[in-house]
């Protein structure tokens, strides 16, 4: 394998940048998430949803949170191997 030339390594500086934007944005809307969940549990409970549907919303909404947890794990993955030891 030939020596990462300067271009790659500014390829790779960009890309990084763009994958910590997106575990930014998943960051943002974990906590607009967080802020709103007691007033979406709350809509869950006026009758338009049946019985339960507070304990169901916050099972379904846990579940959501540790996916998203597991997509910033991910990117943060992805944004070492593009920036530690041994990137190009």
């Amino acid at each position: 394998m030939s020596a990462p030339t300067t271009g790659s390594r500014v390829r790779l500086a960009e890309v990084a940048q763009l994958v910590e934007q997106a575990a930014a944005d998943v960051d943002d809307v974990q906590r607009i998430l967080e802020t709103r969940v007691d007033t979406l549990i709350s809509a869950t409970d006026t009758g338009a949803v049946r019985s339960g549907g507070a304990a169901t919303f916050l099972r379904a909404f846990t579940d959501f949170d540790a996916q998203l947890s597991r997509v910033q794990d991910g990117l943060a993955e992805v944004h070492r191997h593009l920036t530690g030891p041994g990137a190009a």
